[in-house]
């Protein structure tokens, strides 16, 4: 897009806007305005085509920036899930390996007191060759 009068296209005069030190939002600001007003210089045919454009461009920008943030949320979502699973899984083994250590510890002792293999077994629900083991 070329303005006429001056000679510039929309290529410099981006260009020459991407020089100036100002935010980003400045800078689409500047965009927008030297868009509105090449529009006004357009005849109806080639203003409809670039309102054509223009909507095809920011659908496909919308749906790429949903797609994006829909990855994100869910690959955040599934890493809080994993780990919440993975943290319950631990404790869970945890707790039953400090469990049965726990009851093998109870066995030695009362075997050790001479407390009987199938008294022990029962009282423990340890198999009497487990507690064998122990002695």
């Amino acid at each position: 897009m070329t303005d006429r009068k001056m000679g510039i296209t929309y290529k410099e005069f981006k260009e020459a806007v991407d020089t100036i030190d100002v935010s980003d939002k400045v800078k689409r600001y500047f965009m927008d305005l030297i868009c509105k007003a090449a529009l006004t210089r357009l005849t109806e045919k080639e203003r409809q085509e670039y309102r054509d454009h223009y909507f095809a461009v920011t659908i496909d920008d919308v749906i790429e920036s949903a797609r994006e943030e829909g990855l994100e949320e869910g690959m955040k979502e599934g890493m809080e899930k994993g780990m919440e699973k993975g943290m319950e899984k631990g404790m869970e083994k945890g707790m039953e390996k400090g469990m049965a250590e726990g009851i093998r510890q109870v066995a030695k002792s009362l075997l050790s007191q001479g407390i009987s293999l199938e008294s022990i077994s029962k009282a423990t629900g340890l198999p009497q060759e487990e507690i064998r083991k122990l002695s």
